[in-house]
């Protein structure tokens, strides 16, 4: 067996741009900076393989095998960003920062009935709270400053989601094995996308607010930074399903809304500051809260690659949520037992476990002596449900531990989930467990 894999990626940016500042008196002053950019992204992947070698000692070259035992792919894509810029800052008595920008965006991958381009403004406000009078002498304020912001940026689609494409054929046989072939091997031919494109495509567009408070005291040795945020991202591009009847299965679509809001927080503090000996110590923490508010009228949307644990979108729920069958329960979490005694699986999907953690932090310390420093960290992730992807492969195919388990049938015998006697003295592989009655 050989396999070659070429990947070459070329981009080109350019920008013109012209800036001026005035300073209007001592107390006052701004700068202005206009601009037009560029930028053409490139990327080319070639995937060569074969197998069953004709000569298994020649040199690694792609003709040592039959037409037959080769199999070959590639892909190339292009993108083409064309955009205004504006971006003006001001700035009042050394302590107020203004500063507010504007882009404007026109890309290869909008769809060609969309809007030919789209604006993102943003704007941005620090106040240095430390050089107003009764607060600049303060003893244990060395610095504070207020942070708030507002903006909007773009998220572009991917390459040729605006369009309906099409790819080599494969051809192959369900009932043997090793009969399939890709079409271009013997002539060439094509095949239609099950996914339609859509000439509406629009960027996804993301709106956040923020506000923050930077703190330094008792000489500087304490840093602490504060900040809260919401945001929420619409236009957000997914393949929906849609009817069999017009051709396809899914159509890129600006399907969903989500939002998010939260808070952050880091400290760091010098506890011990020596002449050779050094104590840091840094603590974060942060939580988020997100909710997916619409779906373009879906239910649900699973997410691609979410395996066995269905990882959804589901309006009013929070992203990526584990929707999927679960055993059957009465009102206090109990299991419903059928006649045999054992737990009955449920028939429909259901919301079972959520990946959000609800809080995740840290508490770092760096001790330092010298010209030596050691570092080590303490890191919390809590409140959120896993997946246990390897577990539940491992059970699928019967290689578990839990299944290689051998036990014994006690007196009286056991009955299995068919309902069959399990006679006493009968050793088997499994687990002996009583659910309850």
């Amino acid at each position: 067996f050989l396999s070659k894999n070429q990947i070459s990626e070329k981009q080109f940016n350019t920008d013109l741009f012209a800036s001026a500042n005035k300073t209007f008196s001592d107390k006052f002053a701004g700068t202005l900076l206009l601009g037009v950019n560029y930028n053409s992204r490139r990327r080319a992947t070639r995937s060569d393989a074969i197998s069953n070698l004709i000569v298994p000692t020649a040199p690694d070259i792609l003709t040592n095998a039959l037409n037959s035992n080769l199999t070959a792919s590639n892909y190339s894509s292009l993108i083409r960003t064309y955009a205004y810029y504006l971006q003006t800052d001001l700035e009042a008595y050394d302590m107020l920062f203004l500063t507010l920008s504007g882009r404007t965006e026109s890309a290869s991958t909008f769809g060609a009935n969309a809007n030919s381009s789209f604006f993102f403004p943003s704007a941005a406000l620090a106040w240095q709270l430390t050089k107003i009078d009764w607060l600049k002498d303060l003893p244990v304020l060395n610095f504070a400053k207020l942070r708030l912001s507002w903006g909007q940026v773009g998220i572009q689609p991917q390459p040729y989601l605006n369009f309906t494409t099409f790819s080599p054929a494969i051809y192959g046989d369900t009932f043997t094995r090793g009969l399939s072939s890709v079409s271009a091997l013997y002539g060439g031919g094509y095949v239609r996308s099950l996914t339609q494109g859509n000439e509406h495509l629009r960027p996804e567009r993301k709106t956040e607010s923020e506000i923050g408070l930077d703190l330094r005291l008792l000489n500087n040795r304490i840093n602490v930074s504060v900040t809260g945020y919401t945001n929420e991202t619409k236009d957000v591009i997914l393949p929906l399903s849609v009817p069999s009847e017009t051709g396809f299965t899914t159509r890129n679509t600006n399907a969903a809304v989500l939002s998010n809001k939260g808070l952050e927080l880091d400290i760091n503090g010098d506890v011990i500051q020596g002449a050779d000996f050094k104590w840091n110590i840094s603590g974060t923490f942060s939580m988020n809260r997100n909710k997916v508010k619409s779906l373009a009228g879906a239910t649900v949307y699973t997410l691609p690659d979410s395996y066995m644990q269905n990882a959804s979108l589901i309006p009013g729920q929070p992203f990526g949520i584990f929707y999927s069958t679960d055993f059957l329960k009465d009102q206090s979490g109990k299991y419903i037992l059928d006649a045999n005694g054992f737990p009955q699986a449920g028939i429909s999907n259901e919301i079972i476990g959520n990946p959000n953690p609800k809080w995740q932090g840290g508490i770092g310390n760096t001790f330092s002596y010298r010209n030596v420093s050691l570092f080590f960290l303490f890191d919390r992730v809590a409140g959120n449900d896993f997946f246990n992807g390897t577990r539940g492969s491992l059970y699928s195919i019967g290689t578990h531990a839990d299944q290689g388990h051998t036990v014994t049938a006690p007196a009286g015998g056991l009955k299995d989930v068919n309902g069959n006697l399990i006679p006493a003295g009968t050793s088997f592989q499994g687990q002996i467990k009583d659910f309850g009655a």
